[in-house]
């Protein structure tokens, strides 16, 4: 029709429906898309979570980006040889990714992402206990998956690393959700008593892998514990916050209160 002559090639959203004049009217508007599309994978989210953002809010399939994540032809640096999947190793963030971006590509810049926001941190004081840098990943994952509120992190890195020094189960139900596969609000009896490896109530010592990606607070507390002789905590309040002790007397009256609170 002669109509807007100056609309440029490129990709644009539209409503379904449109008749022309109102399609023409809506591309006169707008200006085409740039070739990437911004994405936010949240901290704390699993591989399968990476999946389903990157099959929603993208081009690239998730279902070849789990293929990808755990052939182990992407690797972190701090991988040990016998571990296949990216579990952990890939860091939570806001990324551009490019309409040309395959699986592969953007699971190497989340891989790389990780690797320079570990080698930033200072792992004298966990190197000094006996602990690789991937170990702490896998503590710094079960710090993001417990922690509410900020002030947490570090004491909740404290109590693993002490239950770890004493050989007492870490006891953190975020492992047994990752077990199932699947995040649930309350576990039963029989999910508690899953055998996997992951199992923390059941099994001494840490998870096989990290169970989620921990963000950068995560991972300092996870490289910096508080100074402590902790080794329980529990939700406290209806904002999140724990209670930390190292009496269990004391541990299971604070879940008590927290039990009879209304949230």
């Amino acid at each position: 029709h002669g109509d807007h002559p100056t609309i440029e090639a490129g990709t644009y959203n539209l409503r379904e429906g449109l008749d022309v004049h109102d399609a023409l009217a809506a591309l006169g508007r707008q200006r085409p898309h740039a070739g990437y599309v911004t994405v936010t994978f949240p901290e704390g989210s699993w591989l399968t979570d990476f999946a389903r953002i990157l099959n929603k809010d993208t081009n690239i399939s998730g279902r070849r980006f789990l293929q990808v994540a755990h052939s182990g032809k992407v690797r972190s640096k701090f991988e040990p040889a016998r571990v296949r999947s990216l579990e952990g190793l890939v860091f939570p963030s806001t990324y551009q990714i490019a309409a040309s971006n395959s699986a592969a590509d953007v699971a190497r810049r989340l891989v790389s992402q990780l690797d320079a926001e570990v080698s930033k941190l200072d792992l004298s004081k966990v190197t000094s206990m006996g602990y690789t840098p991937y170990q702490l990943i896998i503590v710094a994952s079960m710090v993001e998956a417990e922690a509410k509120v900020q002030g947490d992190r570090a004491k909740i890195a404290e109590v693993i690393y002490n239950r770890l020094r004493q050989g007492i189960p870490l006891g953190i139900d975020a492992t047994i959700d990752y077990a199932l596969g699947h995040h649930v609000a309350a576990l039963t009896n029989s999910q508690l008593a899953i055998r996997s490896p992951y199992n923390t109530r059941l099994h001494t010592g840490l998870p096989p892998t990290p169970i989620g990606a921990p963000g950068a607070s995560s991972l300092q507390a996870a490289a910096a514990p508080a100074t402590g002789n902790f080794l329980y905590y529990v939700v406290a309040d209806c904002q999140g916050h724990h209670f930390f002790t190292a009496d269990y007397g004391a541990f299971l009256r604070a879940k008590a209160r927290y039990e009879a609170l209304s949230c």
